[in-house]
């Protein structure tokens, strides 16, 4: 059974342009699923799946500087292919792979560590359109809101409405 993980490596490409030293972490598109309350005229109440609360990510740099972000067009605004790839480790030494890709809006650029000695920190917010993580070859979700998918790792629940409306 496997234990807990360590990260071994770690890879970003963001729009074409790859940072690993560079990359200090990041947070997952992680689909939400999000629900609403139900009154079925009954004295127990509930809650309905009506949909998935809309996907963000970041992903900290440490040592890129502003000029190589914006000469590569990683300013707010831009639409962004991002894929992230990494190696895990648990306590057993069973490796993991992870990839994770995103199709993404960037919504801030935060700077900080500015302190004599310390290397520009750049915090990169994105709203996500597509999110798509894999786990040695396991598809944990794949979630596209302009592609009408959402594939939580058991199947695409929207597939038949697709189908269903002729898309």
């Amino acid at each position: 059974m496997a234990g807990q993980r360590v990260r071994v490596l770690l890879r970003a490409v963001v729009d074409g342009l790859p940072f690993m030293n560079e990359v200090e972490e990041y947070t997952s598109a992680r689909p939400k699923k999000k629900t609403e309350e139900v009154k079925g005229g009954g004295f127990i109440g509930g809650e309905i799946f009506s949909g998935i609360e809309k996907m963000t990510g970041t992903l900290v740099l440490k040592g890129a500087t502003t000029a190589v972000l914006a000469k590569y067009g990683l300013s707010v605004g831009n639409k962004l292919p991002v894929s992230i790839r990494e190696t895990l480790m648990d306590e057993d030494g069973k490796r993991l792979v992870v990839t994770e890709t995103w199709i993404a809006e960037m919504t801030g650029v935060e700077e900080s560590g500015k302190g004599q000695g310390q290397l520009d920190q750049h915090t990169l917010t994105f709203a996500v359109d597509s999110s798509k993580r894999i786990e040695n070859g396991k598809v944990l979700w794949n979630v596209s809101r302009r592609a009408h998918i959402c594939d939580l790792g058991n199947g695409d629940l929207l597939e038949a409405d697709r189908k269903a409306i002729g898309i």
